[in-house]
């Protein structure tokens, strides 16, 4: 997980999707539901990898090893 006090990284969807380990079109879908948060610039969607890990940190369900299905990541 990334720190503070270290620089931000912008991940593509194709990164993102293979940090997370889920389909490609399930992160589209989710970004654009606002379920996971992301960053639009054009027609390119971008996933701050800090912002991922937070949505990690209070989205993982560990019980289940899975996620929450609660709408909570957009800014």
């Amino acid at each position: 997980m990334a720190k503070l006090d270290e620089p931000d990284v912008l991940l593509t969807a194709n990164e993102a999707s293979r940090f997370l380990r889920i389909h490609l079109v399930t992160l589209y879908s989710w970004a654009s539901d606002g379920r996971i948060p992301s960053i639009k610039l054009g027609r390119r969607r971008l996933f701050s990898r800090r912002e991922i890990d937070h949505w990690l940190e209070r989205n993982a369900h560990p019980e289940s090893g899975g996620f929450r299905e609660s709408k909570g990541g957009r800014r």
